[in-house]
């Protein structure tokens, strides 16, 4: 996710993120293509926030990008003389807003935090990687490390949910 950067004015190829699958980008007025983000060869999803400018070749590689398969903008504060326009040139499904946390839930197979709390989350792969049921999987690139990862940041986001609701209480 990049957001706010409105003095970037280009990116750089992304071509070597062979595991990158979704770009969010928002308020980065300032960029005059999105050409970089478009190479990432495994890039399946890009979500667009507020003013981002896009041209005719940002267009066509949308359209045209081998492996993207949905797009969606929130264009909040951009005039509708400019968004409509591109929109009806696109031609892929809208992606559906989805937190990161819920995303990766669903990379790993998991129910999404409406179905799982975190800590039900959290234990249920701590004991499928301690089985070796989790294994890297080939199609989707999500390795032991990726989910080592999650585990440690959901632990450390409960921890601070629970310091910040016990401070709370003791402020009451």
């Amino acid at each position: 996710m990049l957001y706010g950067l409105i003095r970037v004015t280009s990116l750089p190829s992304l071509k070597t993120l062979k595991k990158l699958e979704r770009v969010v980008l928002g308020q980065m007025r300032g960029l005059k293509s999105i050409q970089g983000i478009l190479q990432a060869p495994r890039l399946r999803e890009l979500h667009l926030s507020k003013k981002i400018n896009l041209n005719a070749r940002d267009i066509h590689a949308i359209n045209h990008h081998l492996t993207l398969k949905q797009f969606d903008w929130n264009p909040e504060d951009v005039p509708d003389k400019v968004w409509v326009p591109i929109m009806e040139k696109i031609h892929l499904p809208k992606g559906e807003p989805i937190w990161l946390e819920d995303w990766f839930r669903k990379k790993v197979g998991y129910p999404c935090k409406r179905k799982l709390t975190d800590m039900q989350l959290i234990n249920a792969l701590k004991c499928a990687a301690k089985s070796e049921e989790l294994v890297s999987d080939l199609e989707t690139d999500v390795t032991t490390k990726d989910i080592n990862s999650l585990i440690k940041a959901l632990e450390k986001n409960v921890k601070a949910r629970k310091r910040d609701s016990t401070k709370r209480r003791k402020s009451i």
